[in-house]
């Protein structure tokens, strides 16, 4: 495009690109997001919209597409899924005051590891942003969902066991260092679905801009700290707000958990089948979970079943407190029904997108709270002993909530009316003033009729021409001289007057101010329920846990579990066994248990023979899925069980 023939609108754009030259730049033009050039071209592609084009009728013709910015999430998240990374720009000062280009500013960028919006993400699952360096020493692994707050890291030996971690905890986003050009080529081989993002290496040793999580606490030395400082200076870049919601980095090793590497997940189907999918896996049979926290906590059990036996039995006691009481079991999930995401929706109040249904479903959420922490106390603290103090009601969030926001808000904030009335004195009277707006014109258009004698006469509001006075053809002679003509119609004309364009102002400016008033309000709500962050985090933590032991106890009554023994000696007893993915397929009573009984000192080898498809292999599996499922603190598929911990 030609210099001289560059609009100041495109002058703005191509300055803003200049900064995010690897991102699809969604620029706000009124009510689209736009994009232009190559990111026209590769968004048309992959969304399936039409490329249209700017000064389409000249040689410097601009590929351009766009999405309605009110429902831009399904657009993102499929730009996201294609490996795309997302730079959102907003106009950040309102058109009409705006002299000349309205300013525009990219207020977040986008990338898998950095989703927030519900639509994006998978509701029973997390979405971890990773970050590896390496070492003399071996490779450090930082782990982060800004979603849910979790934030851990780990030191690993060697690559494989590296690779193995990260095969266990999926992430949706890996950061590598620019100079490790070796390891991120056996990354792209070993993880072709994980977006590797490269980035400089100084993230992996700065000091993130503000100190949060504990970053004051991080060592350069440590290879797992610097992975952790790799992330907090990411998200300081792309997404600053989220750094808020993360927990102080938790540092753990893998090695303090039962080893799994990959080809023994993918082989036992832990949490998917061999087709990749969740039907078929062991993960499908034991999760009842009620809500999405407890399933996310479920599903970090079996990926991480537990070495310390005093650790099997704490979760043991709780699933034997829930199935020995049917009327318990049932008094917590219909409570446990009434919580939502609460993790992620508590999130999503600090970084100050929620939205008045996010802070609705909080209100009901912590209602929910109340109800389940009441079970609690009537079945006498034995489930999570530490639970009862870890729920928090917050009736003061409650009543905030429930006094500003209305119960059923829209979806859309630019639809506004979700502030409830008599929360807000100002926002009442404005309101007033609107609502009056309406008699005034339907007094205004009677008084016209009479004056002018055109019955047919009609005051209409127009979003691009504002109000005017709507006159058929028929009736154009009785027009009187005071009326200016605004617009010519098919079948009429259309006119104002200078009464009618004052009041025109009065009520425009009126809805004006109620939606920054509405807005003004939303945001302070949010920042008082994100003051609360804290003790909604440690909720949901314990809601997760209940849940999660609530759905192994639900699987034991159904599937007729028993309780194991756990030791720390080395023989496995296993008296009448089940396979439990085979045995839910097949359907109980179908499935032929069998005896297992290994000892070191006197049943060292087992042999097992039998032709193809007699079922060795099944065999082999269910012996090793009753091991994780006890040391996971589950009941197991047997009449009687002993299980020494690998």
């Amino acid at each position: 495009m030609e210099a001289a023939k560059i609009t100041p609108m495109m002058q703005q754009y191509l300055r803003v690109k200049e900064r995010y030259r690897d991102a699809i730049l969604f620029f706000r033009l009124g009510d689209f997001y736009e994009m232009f050039f190559e990111d026209a071209l590769t968004a048309s592609r992959i969304l399936d919209i039409a490329l249209t084009s700017r000064n389409r009728n000249e040689a410097s013709a601009v590929p351009l597409c766009g999405v309605p910015y009110h429902a831009a999430e399904p657009y993102i998240r499929k730009l996201l899924e294609a490996g795309h990374k997302i730079a959102i720009c907003e106009q950040v000062e309102d058109p009409k005051l705006a002299r000349g280009v309205v300013q525009r500013e990219v207020v977040r960028v986008i990338t898998p590891g950095t989703v927030t919006e519900a639509d994006a993400l998978d509701a029973r699952g997390n979405n971890f942003l990773a970050a590896v360096s390496g070492g003399a020493n071996g490779f450090g692994l930082a782990l982060a969902d800004i979603t849910t707050g979790e934030f851990r890291a780990t030191s690993v030996a060697e690559e494989q066991s590296l690779f193995d971690e990260l095969e266990r905890v999926r992430p949706s986003e890996v950061l590598v260092a620019a100079n490790e050009r070796a390891m991120r080529a056996r990354m792209e081989k070993r993880f072709p679905r994980i977006h590797l993002t490269e980035v400089a290496e100084a993230l992996f040793s700065e000091a993130p801009p503000a100190p949060s999580a504990g970053a004051a606490r991080l060592r350069r030395e440590s290879a797992a700290d610097r992975a952790a400082l790799a992330i907090l200076n990411y998200l300081e870049e792309n997404a600053p707000e989220s750094v808020r919601v993360l927990r102080e980095v938790e540092r753990y090793q893998a090695s303090n958990y039962l080893v799994l590497d990959e080809v023994t997940r993918v082989n036992l189907e832990l949490v998917a089948n061999l087709a990749g999918e969740r039907k078929g896996s062991l993960l499908a049979v034991l999760d009842r979970t009620v809500t999405p926290m407890g399933a996310r906590r479920l599903k970090h059990w079996i990926l991480y079943p537990l070495l310390d036996c005093g650790r099997i039995r704490e979760r043991q006691r709780g699933v034997q407190h829930l199935l020995d009481s049917y009327p318990l079991r049932e008094n917590l999930r219909a409570a446990l029904r009434n919580v939502q995401d609460l993790e992620r929706l508590a999130g999503r109040a600090v970084t100050g997108t929620a939205t008045p249904k996010d802070l609705v479903a909080i209100k009901l959420s912590l209602e929910g709270v109340a109800e389940v922490k009441a079970c609690l106390v009537a079945a006498g603290g034995e489930i999570l002993p530490n639970a009862i103090g870890e729920l928090s009601e917050l009736p003061e969030v409650v009543a905030l909530i429930a006094k500003g926001i209305v119960d059923d808000p829209p979806f859309v904030l630019k639809d506004g009316g979700y502030i409830r009335p008599g929360f807000d004195p100002e926002l009442d009277r404005l309101r007033a003033a609107r609502a009056d707006a309406k008699d005034w014109i339907a007094r205004f258009e009677a008084a016209e009729r009479r004056r002018t004698g055109i019955q047919s006469l009609k005051v209409r509001y127009n979003r691009v021409f504002g109000y005017a006075i709507e006159v058929t053809k028929a009736n154009l002679k009785a027009v009187p001289p005071d009326y200016i003509r605004k617009q010519t119609l098919v079948n009429g004309e259309r006119y104002i007057t200078p009464e009618l364009k004052e009041y025109e102002a009065q009520v425009l400016n009126s809805q004006t101010l109620i939606e920054k008033s509405e807005s003004a309000l939303l945001a302070k709500i949010r920042e008082d329920v994100a003051a609360r962050y804290d003790a909604l985090k440690r909720t949901s933590v314990a809601l997760a846990a209940l849940d999660a032991l609530l759905s192994l106890a639900e699987t034991a009554a159904s599937e007729h579990f028993v309780r194991p023994q756990v030791h720390d000696g080395l023989d496995i007893r296993i008296n009448e066994g089940r396979h439990p993915v085979v045995e839910a397929a097949v359907g109980r009573g179908a499935f032929v248990a069998n005896d297992c009984f290994i000892d070191p000192e006197s049943d060292q080898i087992l042999l097992l023979t039998g032709p193809n498809m007699a079922g060795k292999s099944t065999y082999m599996r269910q012996v090793a899925l009753i091991v994780i499922l006890a040391q996971m603190g589950s009941f197991v598929p047997a009449a009687s069980a002993s299980v020494g911990v690998a």
